[in-house]
């Protein structure tokens, strides 16, 4: 399975790595994660607060089925994931 991320913004590399590290580990570690169908899995993220780093955003089965919406900080390893 992939993980394709789609930034609504730029961010530097590393926040980025480091944000999308935590997810992509959040979604290999729980069965919760599982989408509906195999395939890729998207992660779009936007900007709530870009000065907070306070992201939200969805994740997407490879049908295009919003399954799980999430919220947090870039910097942060606490992100809330709400599922569908």
């Amino acid at each position: 399975m992939n993980i394709i991320f789609k930034w609504q913004k730029k961010l530097d590399a590393r926040t980025r790595e480091a944000f999308q590290g935590t997810v992509m580990s959040d979604i290999k570690e729980s069965s919760e994660f599982t989408p509906c169908h195999p395939g890729n899995i998207y992660v779009n993220v936007s900007f709530v607060n870009p000065s907070d780093m306070q992201v939200e955003g969805e994740i997407k089965c490879s049908c295009g089925r919003e399954y799980i919406s999430f919220r947090g900080k870039c910097i942060s390893e606490d992100i809330f994931y709400i599922f569908s």
